[in-house]
């Protein structure tokens, strides 16, 4: 035994060893194991119950060192420890417990930690733990695999099955009435019928509360076994429950093991059982029109009777102040039954509980005093405290020298002997306290007026203010006092008008809140109120989506005409972003901050405003598959088979241009398939394309603003798996895109990747009755939607040559030619949102692909960002811009297999096809709910199309789900009977809500969240756990020129990749000096930016290129674990002037160029003393020629300097010695500033920008 003394004074305190067993307790729990991955209906893992002391693992597990994701150890955030294990000679040390609490968006997988101590003990550890502060929250340990429940290991890699398993929420239905007239709630379980050895258990909460039998006290529940999977709760059962929310909730087991191992309870929907009044306050003016109370029961009323009047519910109204100024029907009056017994000389009654305050029963004819009860003698009561006859009165806040305050006023005649009154204060009907004690003031004598410093409300604004007055006799003493009477009502704090909720309606007027404080500020200066003011803020709305405001930081100052402090602001409804159903969101105010004599207003936070913007109609039109179209008014699908550059949807609207082109290319067996798309609305304009330029080159989507200014309110956005892009106009016209990938080929013998979209656009009412293109004429009607380019009427018979139509002329679409700006376009408004005290007015959501968002290696702003297509961009985006389209795959965009037909040429007939597309769409999410429309139809007909011409069943098999979803979900959201309330505000019902892209097949979708299959991960379910990403390729065909691009990020095209916070690009530097690349450093990791499914850009060291080396190389690894790591890719950065390198590294010096002190330098740049690089003279040393003097060598350090005819650009000469710049003449040309015919006048020198 180790013993450890210290002493202390005379004291010993001894330390006991925790290896031993007696110091120590056991944790017996294989769920800790980090390769258990809860589901969603297993019980999970927590430790708030877990004492802190020390602790051993069962089977000596150790605690992991690395990062542990959530939803692994059985647990939500499983706790593992930061550092590594100690030896045995370090003793106990202390350590780190840490939790990934942010998920993907965690940086340091350490967003908590908690202190805990480690020993080695030779064959163990032993760790001292805390108590984790919530659920589920847990500490991992080991390393097996286990087995759900049980804990067993599992067996030949599968474990029992211990419970059936349910893959989604029961669900709720509307109450029913039976043929014997009973009232009940139907709970259905989705599970499928004739499973042996399966039973449910239904329970019934409200309120989240669990619903008890109001006859028994026992909860209610029901057990179905077989298969019955519905369960019913009799409504008599709400009894005293009503208006609440009803829920079931349901657990599955098998019968054969009992109900002791049993699923996690899953809840349905909720139902709000009671009566519903149509509006909680009525404004009514007197002679004005009368308004309508609906009063409505969410249950029915069964009929016990052929009489209609048996079918009614009695509703009684009651606390009327004047019922004689509002008309009412006759109400009816509650009798209670009650027994009586003559008993001789007395009377027995058994008596009902009234139902209500103030009722009581009646006994007795003689008159008694007020208090005591003892009868009057002589008809007189005594007389025990001063008899008040009214109410006191509560006056506004007056302001003195000194303070703000409030008086209370108590109407009682003066000069009256003996008479004292005690005055109380209340807020919100609770006592107002100072320093723990109520506020109390006593009056004696002819003292009437109670008064309260506003001061004393610190912490209690916000609320309503009422004084309470009690008298006695001084002489008697307070023991004695009358009942309290309490005065009208006064609200303190800043009133926010229109009270309520303001509706706004898109595009329309802009309304006016108001901001007004009940209370007077008590200004420093007593003759300067002007001078005081009170400052409000706004906080960050909690969705700026849909509103407008004029500005976030406002004063409240004196108004002369009402004497109050008050303050204004404008706010209106804007187009949506992304929703398009009507919005409800809330304007919240900061905390005040005060400085000098009103503390009172010190973390006063005004009530939030409540705004609600009505949508109006939007146009849908979809583009999927191969490409196949639903138009905005046409539902059926029509295919468009052309390949070239179209016009998808264009408007009409002349103060709002706006067009959507698209790009079709060859997939598969030369059958069409949108690649590219690119969208213009005023003068913003972006193109998402992933085409193939390249025979078997893999291609990712990338995301450019061709137009080269900052965008004007518009953004774009991508979903967490990195496929879907969004792109939000100020209309509120959106396109989703939807990228991916298929496989060529009928059995997949080929590795080859054809990328397609799946394009969802939607249009803003604007255009309603205004637009054409391949999506049609929006109108209402679908008679006339294929009216062509050429303005020719098409039939339905003859989509071929309207598609056609549509085709645009060879380099005349927006890919080519990006229209100019024009000031006229630029939009008169702002988006404004209030973040940090500031006005922000940029758009920018979660996961916003923006110009101005900071990247690794470099700030790029959408300010001195160059448009993709600059013959000058001196950027490290767009790297495969020079790539120019291999002719191989551009003559087979000309071709088309228009021959396909059916058996396929691996021997799928047309009824197989059909088979396998109907079974597919059936497993789509939404599948339940449109399968009865014609959507199915209309999908399967173009999944058969895509068949025949791919010759494959799979290739388009998640495009024709995702698109029957899309269009489902569209439809589904116009219906008010998918909008459900929470907290007041209307929401798309989550069950009409998907996860992304069918969980790719690998998992089950429950709710809106992808429950992955062992072996996958990610938000989607595409990556494979265990799996090392691949690299395909470096954008630039892994070369950089530091004389095009700053050579500061690679963009890696790579599989097997997510968003994660262990996302990264392992980069090691190498030499190219002797032609084959060797390492030259250490290898760093960096935090890699996910840019899509298929890329993700790494930073790039700073370099010797960039200061005059003429090449060095990298080579790159890409990781989305930290585990598990790519294949290494090289990467080659060099100076275009005087290297010339290839793919392998092999780097050599070109011939035009000097290399001297190890600095490349081009023909004809110049040092400090007038020497220039003459490679006619020498490559290796400096030249000197008179008749050029004023030239300043222009190297690749950074970019040179700032153009004079174009300030974005910086690759124009940087000039000495007083010479200027020659501009467009030579933008790489100084002369003497006296003498411009000096420009132009050296070609060998200083060849011209297009010779370069």
């Amino acid at each position: 035994m180790e013993i450890l003394l210290f002493a202390v004074g005379v004291t010993l305190v001894i330390a006991q060893d925790p290896c031993l067993p007696t110091y120590h307790k056991l944790i017996s729990e294989p769920h800790r194991s980090i390769q258990f991955q809860p589901e969603p209906t297993d019980k999970l893992q927590c430790d708030n119950g877990l004492p802190s002391g020390w602790y051993v693992f069962d089977n000596n597990d150790e605690m992991p060192t690395s990062c542990v994701t959530q939803f692994h150890c059985g647990t939500h955030y499983p706790l593992w420890m930061q550092g590594a294990n100690p030896s045995k000679a370090d003793g106990i040390v202390r350590r780190k417990a840490c939790s990934n609490i942010h998920g993907s968006a965690s940086q340091t997988c350490c967003d908590f930690s908690l202190d805990i101590q480690v020993k080695n003990c030779g064959t163990f550890y032993v760790y001292y733990l805390q108590t984790v502060p919530g659920c589920a929250m847990a500490y991992c340990a080991g390393n097996k695999k286990v087995c759900n429940v049980g804990g067993q290991i599992a067996v030949g890699g599968n474990c029992p099955d211990l419970y059936p398993k349910l893959t989604s929420m029961p669900v709720l239905q509307k109450p029913e009435v039976t043929p014997t007239k009973e009232v009940r709630f139907p709970c259905r379980i989705d599970y499928p019928i004739g499973q042996p050895d399966v039973a449910f258990t239904v329970t019934w909460t409200v309120d989240g509360h669990e619903l008890l039998d109001p006859t028994t006290k026992t909860p209610v529940k029901t057990v179905l076994v077989g298969d019955s999977r519905i369960a019913y709760l009799d409504a008599m059962k709400l009894k005293y429950n009503l208006g609440k929310e009803l829920k079931c909730n349901v657990s599955s087991y098998h019968p054969s093991k009992g109900p002791g191992i049993s699923s996690d309870t899953l809840s349905s929907n909720g139902y709000w059982c009671g009566i519903k009044v149509s509006q909680d306050r009525i404004n009514v003016d007197e002679g004005g029109p009368e308004k309508t109370v609906k009063v409505e029961s969410t249950i029915p009323i069964p009929c016990t009777s052929i009489f209609q009047d048996s079918c009614k519910l009695t509703v009684v109204l009651k606390g009327l102040r004047h019922p004689t100024a509002v008309k009412w029907p006759t109400s009816r009056v509650r009798a209670s039954d009650i027994q009586v017994k003559n008993c001789g000389t007395f009377y027995v009654y058994n008596l009902q509980t009234v139902p209500a305050c103030s009722m009581a029963y009646c006994a007795g004819n003689k008159r008694v005093c007020d208090l005591g009860g003892q009868v009057a003698t002589g008809g007189n009561c005594p007389d025990h405290y001063p008899k008040l006859t009214s109410t006191p009165v509560l006056s506004k806040p007056e302001v003195t020298l000194t303070e703000v305050r409030f008086s209370c006023k108590i109407d009682y005649p003066l000069g009256q002997p003996d008479v004292g009154f005690v005055v109380t204060w209340t807020v919100d009907g609770q006592e107002l306290n100072s320093t723990g004690q109520p506020l109390q003031t006593t009056l004696l004598g002819d003292s009437r007026i109670a008064y309260l410093n506003a001061a004393k409300l610190k912490g209690n604004l916000g609320k309503e203010l009422k004084c309470s007055v009690r008298s006695f006799h001084p002489s008697k003493g307070k023991g004695l006092m009358s009942i309290a009477l309490t005065s009208r009502g006064y609200w303190a704090g800043i009133r926010v008008t229109p009270f309520g909720k303001i509706n706004l309606d898109e595009g329309g007027p802009e309304r006016t809140v108001t901001l007004e404080s009940t209370i007077p500020l008590l200004c420093k200066d007593m003759y300067a109120p002007s001078e005081c003011n009170l400052p409000v803020k706004l906080a960050v709305l909690n969705s700026s989506t849909d509103i407008s405001l004029s500005d976030c930081h406002y004063y409240l100052r004196l108004d002369n005409a009402t004497g109050t402090y008050k303050t204004s602001f404008k706010v209106k409804a804007t187009r949506d972003f992304i929703k398009d159903n009507n919005f409800v969101q809330e304007i919240a105010f900061q905390p005040i901050r005060m400085l000098f004599n009103n503390e009172m207003w010190n973390n006063y936070t005004p009530n939030p405003i409540m705004i609600g913007t009505t949508d109006k109609d939007h146009g849908h039109c979809l583009l999927w598959g191969d490409p196949h179209f639903t138009g905005f008014d046409y539902k059926k699908n029509y295919n468009v088979y052309e390949v070239g550059d179209m016009v998808m949807y264009k408007s009409k609207n002349q103060k709002r241009p706006f067009e959507v082109q698209i790009r079709t290319w060859p997939c598969g067996s030369y059958h069409p398939c949108a690649c590219a798309v690119i969208a213009r609305e005023g003068n913003d304009v972006i193109e998402i394309d992933m085409c193939e330029k390249r025979k078997d080159v893999v291609e990712a989507p990338t995301v450019s603003y061709p137009s080269g200014h900052p965008l004007e309110g518009t953004t774009v956005s991508r979903n967490e798996t990195g496929k879907i892009f969004y792109i939000n106009f100020p209309s509120g016209a959106r396109i989703k895109v939807d990228a991916s990938h298929a496989y060529n080929g009928a059995h997949h013998h080929t590795t080859e990747y054809s990328p397609y979209m799946n394009i969802d656009v939607q249009a803003p009412p604007d255009d309603f009755g205004s637009s054409e293109g391949l999506c049609g004429n929006w109108n209402g009607d679908s008679s006339d939607d294929f009216i062509g380019g050429d303005n020719i009427q098409y039939q339905s018979s003859s989509v071929a040559n309207f598609s056609k139509s549509w085709m645009l002329p060879a380099n005349t679409s927006m890919f080519h030619q990006v229209p100019k700006y024009e000031q006229h376009l630029a939009p008169k408004f702002e988006y404004c949102s209030c973040k940090q005290g500031r006005v922000d007015c940029t758009k920018i959501g979660k996961g916003a692909i923006n110009p101005s968002k900071p990247r690794d290696g470099s700030i790029i702003s959408d300010k001195n960002k160059h448009p993709r297509r600059s013959a000058h961009a001196y950027t490290d985006h767009y790297p495969d811009r020079d790539i120019p389209v291999d002719p191989r795959v551009a003559a087979k965009r000309l071709k088309r297999n228009a021959a396909a037909m059916f058996p396929t040429p691996s021997g799928i007939t047309e009824h197989q096809a059909r088979t396998a597309c109907s079974r597919s769409i059936a497993k789509s999410s939404l599948h339940s709910h449109c399968q009865h429309t014609t959507i199915l139809s209309n999908i399967v007909d173009g999944c058969v199309e895509d068949i025949k011409y791919s010759d494959s069943v799979e290739t388009f098999e998640l495009a024709h789900m995702n698109a029957f979803d899309s269009i489902c979900y569209n439809e589904l959201a116009k219906d008010p009977r998918n909008i459900e309330y929470v907290n007041g505000n209307p929401v798309v019902s989550s069950s009409i809500m998907t996860c992304p892209n069918q969980c790719s097949k690998h998992g089950r979708c429950i709710g809106t969240t992808c429950h992955c299959d062992h072996g996958f991960t990610s938000a989607d379910c595409s990556i494979k756990i265990g799996v090392a990403p691949t690299i395909h390729r470096i954008r630039g065909d892994g070369h950089c020129d530091i004389r095009k691009r700053p050579c500061r990020q690679a963009n890696v095209i790579v599989d097997n990749i997510m968003d994660s916070s262990l996302l990264a690009c392992r980069i090691t530097p190498l030499n190219l000096s002797d032609g084959v690349p060797v390492a030259s450093g250490i290898s760093v990791t960096y935090k890699a930016e996910f840019l899509s499914f298929l890329e993700v850009q790494c930073p790039i060291p700073e370099h010797n290129v960039m200061k005059g080396l003429s090449k060095m190389g990298f080579k790159i690894s890409i990781t989305s674990d930290s585990q598990h790591y790519s294949q290494e890719a090289l990467f080659i950065v060099s100076d275009g002037y005087c290297t010339t390198c290839t793919a392998s590294g092999v780097c050599t010096q070109k011939p035009d160029s000097c290399f001297i002190d190890g600095v490349c330098y081009r023909s004809g740049d110049q040092n400090r003393d007038n020497q220039i690089c003459d490679p006619s003279v020498s490559t290796n040393d400096w030249s000197f020629i008179k008749s050029v003097q004023e030239i300043d060598h222009y190297t690749a350090t950074f970019t040179g300097c700032r153009c004079p005819y174009n300030t974005h650009p910086y690759h124009c000469a940087c000039c000495q010695n007083g010479g200027c710049q020659c501009g467009e003449v030579q933008h790489n040309q100084c002369y003497d500033c006296n003498n411009k015919t000096l420009c132009g006048l050296y070609p060998t020198l200083f060849p011209s920008p297009n010779q370069q």
